[in-house]
């Protein structure tokens, strides 16, 4: 409690509290994240794969795309103006000192913190355990999650196949479900406004 001329006003505090959640990403056609290598010579692009060899999704890579859809729909809300949307993302998702201060020509800022905290998204726990197995006919599932695909470098003057580019990608399948576990911290609110007398 604290004394403000004369009368008395209770100060609570809300501490730093989190709100998890659970996010589910459906793929709808046949996808590639990869890891900007290749293999072998054989595969020219490779998909991104966890420690058990399955295909995932970085946590870096989900929070960019996050990124770049708020960004966006804030730029729209907020009418293409500086405003309360891009306020709002830049809070949820943290700032970039480094590109505001490169447009605006100066000195870059400390950043502010992301508030998002969200793990990789992996397969789910009961088909990892089935592809966990040591044999045979797991293999041959853990196979079937990726396939090589073949492509070639479009001409984009013509539109038309550039010799010698034949390419291969690896992607994984259509309908593929990943979950990630995320956390949305809240910051310390600090209410002032309870007076009694």
């Amino acid at each position: 409690m604290t004394e403000i001329g004369g009368a008395s006003e209770v100060t609570s505090q809300i501490s730093e509290s989190m709100l998890g959640f659970r996010l589910t990403v459906i793929m709808e056609s046949d996808w590639h994240i990869g890891i900007g290598a290749g293999r072998n010579r054989a595969v020219d692009r490779i998909i991104d794969r966890d420690e058990d060899g399955l295909p995932v999704i970085r946590s870096s890579t989900l929070r960019g795309m996050w990124r770049d859809a708020a960004e966006e729909l804030a730029h729209g809300l907020d009418e293409g103006k500086a405003g309360p949307w891009g306020r709002f993302v830049q809070q949820l998702m943290g700032s970039q000192p480094q590109l505001e201060s490169a447009a605006k020509n100066k000195d870059f800022a400390a950043p502010q913190p992301s508030r998002l905290r969200l793990g990789d998204a992996r397969l789910g726990d009961a088909i990892r355990q089935r592809l966990a197995y040591d044999h045979p006919s797991c293999a041959v599932l853990r196979e079937a999650l990726t396939f090589v695909k073949p492509g070639v470098k479009i001409d984009p003057g013509t539109g038309m196949a550039l010799d010698d580019h034949l390419r291969f990608e690896e992607v994984a399948r259509v309908g593929t479900v990943l979950h990630a576990e995320g956390i949305v911290y809240h910051r310390p609110l600090t209410l002032t406004r309870i007076p009694f007398n």
